[in-house]
This record gives structure tokens, sequence and C-alpha cells, in this order.
């Protein structure tokens, strides 16, 4: 079975749109999308799932993800790599201990495009998309993203349930 806490030997993660875990489990996530312009996003928390609870329902895909962007923090603590997945809308971004390269958490999403690049800012993990939207994931909670157009302009309202 994929472990997903070893996701950069492999580039592989479950087939979802949410923030996934090293023990597996995820904070599902529905980010509705009005593509303006200019583009707006609907970010809804849709409780929790585990990798194990979707294998044991017949619903765990995995996606082959491909590494377009990487960095590593300041403190050298953290690696950050971005890129896309199995699909033209599919993206991902993944922060790895740098000393373990395990996974801390991992945010992949079916509606962001792939994202090209990535950097730390300010506490947060910062990916751009392809169309040029930023996502930015608090690193201690990256349930509590934000998406972000140009210079810091929201693009992105929360509806948590």
């Amino acid at each position: 079975m994929t472990e997903i806490a070893d996701f950069l030997d492999h580039q592989e993660y479950p087939n979802v749109s949410g923030v996934i875990f090293p023990d597996g489990f995820i904070q599902l996530v529905t980010v509705s999308v009005n593509w303006g312009p200019p583009p707006s996003f609907q970010v809804e928390l849709d409780g929790m799932t585990a990798v194990e609870t979707l294998k044991s329902q017949g619903q765990l895909s995995w996606s082959d993800g491909a590494i377009l962007g990487k960095t590593v923090s300041n403190d050298e603590a953290f690696e950050a790599v971005c890129g896309e997945g199995d699909f033209g809308s599919d993206g991902f971004v993944a922060v790895v201990h740098a000393e373990t390269q395990k996974l801390a958490w991992l945010a992949a999403f079916n509606c962001s495009n792939l994202f090209k690049c990535v950097s730390f800012k300010e506490g947060c993990v910062c990916a751009e998309s392809t169309i040029g939207t930023v996502w930015c994931f608090p690193l201690s909670d990256p349930c509590q993203f934000v998406i972000e157009q140009g210079r810091g302009h929201s693009l992105s309202t929360r509806k948590d349930r």
C-alpha cells in the first residue's frame, strides 16, 4: 500500500479535493468557482474522512503528481513542492519535514489548475497556479487557506460547515 507520509518517494496522493495529513486523515474541501472575470472562489470545509475509510468503501483512487516547483523554508526545517495531478485542472501543494522527508500535509484540488511555483511567506506556503491565482496555506493550519489574485486581492470566501 502507498503510504501518504512518503509522498516524495512515490508522488502519489488520494484523488480528493482537500488537505491530506500523514496519518491518512483528510479534511475534505469543496471549492466552487465562478470564472468571472475576475474569478471568484467559495471555499467550504466538508468534514473529515481517511484514506482507510475511502479504501474500505471502494472509493479510493490515487493521483500521480508531477512536481513543478520546490523551495525550502528560511530556517531549512521544511520543504514545499507544488505541481499538477492527473488532469489539467488538478493541482497540489505539499510540505515535508526537511530532515526526514516525511509529509507534514498535502493540499490537492480539482479546480485550481496546476501550481507552477511555491514560496514561504509570513508563516504561509503560497503557490501560484497557471491561471494567476495564489493559494496561501498557513503552515500550521493549512485548512484555513485563502485564494488571492495578484497583489493580495482576495478572491475567496469561506463557508465552514
